[in-house]
C-alpha cells in the first residue's frame, strides 16, 4: 500500500518471487480526468504452507472512458495483446483461461435486506440485459470466483469475447485448431506455448457496430460454442452473468 514507486516496486517483485506475497495490485488514474483509471492486479500461490490455495490471476482493467483511448490507438491495442501473450507464455505449465472483454461489475447485493425476505426468495442478481450492440459484455468479479474451479479443471469457457485465450484442451472441444482456423478465415489467430491459441474477434476491442463487427463475433461464438460452459455445469443463478451470447443457439450470418 502506498505511493508508487521504482523502488516499491522492485521490492515487490522480489517479495512475489520469492513466494513472500501474494497479491500486488497497482492503480492509476488521470489528475485531471479522475474517472479515467487503470490497474493491474497480480494473484499467486506462494509456495509452502498449509493454506487451501486458489487459481492464481493476472488482470488488467480500465474504465471505459480510459479504455477509449486504448482502442483509438493500434499500438496501445497490440500492447494489451501482447501483454496477455506474455502472461499466458510465461505460466509454468500452462494456463487454464484467459480473455479479453467489455465488462460489467453489478452492484453489491444488499445480503441483509434479502435474508428478511420471505423464505424461497431468489437471491438478486444484478446481470446484464442483452444488448443489440457487435461486443458481448459479461460481467465479472464474483462470477468468475465461483467459476474458477471449472476453468482450471478443464471444464469449459465463459464464452467468445473479443480476445480468447483458449487451452490445449479448450483448442481440441473446439475441434482443434485446424478446424478454429477454417471456421474463421480473416480472424486474427496466433499460438500460444502449452498447445493454446489467441482468437481475436476484432481488430478494435471497441469496434463500430456493423453488420461486418456483428457476424464476426457471430463466427466467433459459432466456433467456439463446443467449449463453452455447459447448462448443466452453470446454475440459473449465474448463467445470465456469463455474457449476452452465452450458450444461446444463434444463426451465424453467412
Amino acid at each position: 500500500m502506498g505511493q508508487f514507486s521504482e523502488r516499491r516496486w522492485n521490492a515487490a517483485v522480489k517479495k512475489v518471487l520469492a513466494g513472500q506475497y501474494a497479491v500486488i495490485g497497482i492503480r492509476a488514474r488521470m489528475p485531471d480526468f479522475p474517472k479515467q483509471q487503470i490497474w493491474l492486479t497480480l494473484h499467486v500461490n506462494p509456495p509452502g504452507g498449509d493454506e487451501l490455495l486458489i487459481s492464481g490471476t493476472v488482470e488488467v482493467m480500465c474504465s471505459v472512458s480510459c479504455f477509449r483511448h486504448f482502442a483509438a490507438d493500434p499500438q496501445k491495442v497490440e500492447a494489451l495483446l501482447q501483454f496477455g501473450n506474455r502472461a499466458w507464455n510465461g505460466v509454468d505449465g500452462g494456463p487454464a483461461y484467459g480473455y479479453g472483454n467489455l465488462a460489467i461489475s453489478p452492484p453489491r447485493v444488499d445480503v441483509m435486506q434479502w435474508m428478511k425476505a420471505p423464505i424461497g426468495t431468489p437471491f438478486p442478481i444484478q446481470a446484464p440485459a442483452e444488448r443489440v450492440h457487435a461486443i458481448p459484455i459479461a460481467c465479472v468479479g464474483e462470477v468468475d470466483s465461483h467459476l474458477e474451479q471449472l476453468y482450471v479443471n478443464d471444464r469449459g469457457i465463459k464464452g467468445a469475447f473479443w480476445a480468447n485465450y483458449l487451452s490445449a484442451v479448450h483448442v481440441g472441444m473446439a475441434g482443434g485448431e485446424q478446424q478454429i482456423r477454417a471456421q474463421l478465415p480473416g480472424l486474427r489467430i496466433e499460438g500460444l506455448n502449452h498447445g493454446g491459441l489467441l482468437v481475436v474477434a476484432t481488430d478494435s476491442p471497441l469496434p463500430d457496430d456493423t453488420e461486418d463487427n456483428r457476424r464476426r463475433f457471430l463466427r466467433v461464438h459459432a466456433a467456439l460454442q463446443p467449449a463453452f460452459l455447459s447448462r448443466e455445469e452453470t446454475s440459473e443463478r449465474w448463467r445470465p452473468m456469463l455474457g449476452c451470447f452465452y450458450r444461446e443457439r444463434v444463426s451465424v450470418i453467412p
